[in-house]
């Protein structure tokens, strides 16, 4: 990583300024043993509530949509990581050792194991939050039945005409709700606007936004987590969905109780990137 232009001066000394993107690594950074299947540096999209985006046109070689499939095992060991199938990403030339886990789950009947190993289908796309810009791009790992339905809802279903969501000029932006069951989101109400617009009314802006996600193409943002890095957190133990709706419970619990005071050393909580 580069760094920032050297700033002389006498004596020898010069200040070198820090770059954007080693602030950024920095300010993203994960605590713990928590690990995310997009690279610390990325920014990710976690939506709740009304939401509204923009979705941004795809920088990698041959790309046939705006985003790109990817399958996870979730739920990986004490800290219930999330990491990508191994042999799906491969298309079945590498092993991965939570399908391997999940086929002796399987094999011994240990079905709610065997289930909590299934590999569930994401789609990696670039967008822009409308009510965060400032942050800039973000990567959103949607479910894929939200992908369908927002691009059945870019046919319009009189004429056929295509909403070209991802047209950095003249897109569509994306609106639905988000609500929290458990420890899975729910959508619904998936709109498309149907007024073309700008990705930013600011050129310069837009222009940056796009410069960035070409320098960083999807295929590029996912950790090249190894085989034996998986086995080794999966020997942790693999979180159920019991598992997971009784830790959402815990983490409702913790926001409602009180706020420790002043003069204690030891943090509420490190937020998570989900």
């Amino acid at each position: 990583m580069a760094l920032g232009k050297r700033t002389e001066k006498k004596g020898g000394f010069g200040y070198r300024p820090r770059t954007e993107d080693q602030m950024r690594s920095r300010a993203t950074q994960q605590g713990g043993a928590w690990e995310s299947p997009i690279l610390d540096s990325i920014k990710l999209f976690r939506p709740k509530g009304d939401s509204e985006i923009r979705i941004m046109p795809p920088t990698w070689d041959n790309a046939e949509h705006f985003g790109i499939d990817v399958w996870l095992h979730r739920g990986i060991g004490a800290d219930g990581n999330s990491y990508m199938c191994l042999s799906k990403a491969s298309g079945g030339k590498d092993p991965c050792p939570a399908c391997e886990e999940r086929a002796r789950a399987e094999k011994a009947e240990e079905d709610e194991l065997a289930q909590a190993l299934r590999p569930v289908r994401r789609v990696a796309v670039w967008l822009v939050d409308r009510a965060n810009e400032k942050e800039g791009p973000k990567i959103w790992l949607m479910p894929w039945t939200v992908d369908r339905e927002i691009c059945a809802q870019a046919i319009d279903k009189k004429s056929g005409e295509i909403y070209q969501l991802d047209d950095p000029d003249n897109g569509y932006d994306v609106s639905f709700t988000v609500t929290r069951e458990g420890d899975w989101n729910k959508y619904g109400a998936v709109q498309v606007a149907r007024r073309s617009s700008p990705i930013s009314d600011d050129a310069d802006q837009a222009q940056e936004w796009l410069d960035y996600v070409a320098k960083h193409p999807i295929p590029s943002c996912f950790q090249p987590y190894d085989y034996e890095h998986v086995k080794k957190i999966l020997d942790g133990g693999v979180q159920t969905a019991e598992d997971r709706e009784r830790k959402a419970s815990e983490r409702a619990g913790e926001r409602h109780r009180p706020r420790v005071e002043s003069g204690s050393e030891t943090p509420a909580g490190e937020a998570r990137r989900s």
